[in-house]
């Protein structure tokens, strides 16, 4: 194999790029998403799998109670 046939290796970037200045719009575009990030996030962090099935929030249903006879009036 030559040394002519291997394709070339990327190379490092030699100075470094300035950094990209923001309008205000771009800004305030930022700053709302990161903003609703920080608010949704405990809420999507603290679902488990037991909580998204759902079901009653009082837990298991009691069993049903025989019928009684009415009372009668005096």
């Amino acid at each position: 194999m030559k040394s002519d046939d291997r394709a070339p290796l990327p190379q490092a970037p030699t100075e470094p790029e300035a950094p990209v200045a923001l309008n205000r719009r771009q800004a305030l575009a930022r700053l709302g998403l990161a903003a609703g990030t920080a608010y949704a996030a405990p809420t999507l962090l603290s679902l488990t799998e037991a909580k998204a099935q759902g079901g009653p929030p009082w837990g298991r249903p009691s069993r049903p109670t025989e019928p009684t006879e009415p009372k009668k009036k005096s």
